[in-house]
């Protein structure tokens, strides 16, 4: 498991234009999904990082976890969805 704070995917730089025009990007892009799909495949949870503060833009159906003290929806730490009429508390 990745430490806090860690990416768990940190993509490779995209090859350059000469290299495009020997091999293609396609190589890279094949290579970049690869390793997305190694990264998920057979992953049974998801983790949420703690948010101390909320997201810039909210939308419909995002979900978030609040930290409770520099960012507290209304029930405190715990996980949210957002709504149109703002963040309700899930647990």
């Amino acid at each position: 498991m990745a430490a806090p704070n860690v990416p768990i995917y940190t993509p490779q730089a995209p090859p350059s234009a000469a290299d495009i025009a020997i091999q293609g990007a396609g190589q890279w892009a094949y290579l970049e999904f690869q390793k997305l799909a190694r990264l998920f495949a057979g992953q049974p949870w998801v983790q949420l990082g703690v948010l101390s503060a909320p997201p810039a833009v909210p939308r419909a159906g995002m979900i978030a976890y609040a930290d409770g003290a520099h960012w507290n929806p209304g029930s405190g730490e715990g996980l949210y969805v957002y709504k149109s009429t703002g963040w309700k508390f899930l647990g």
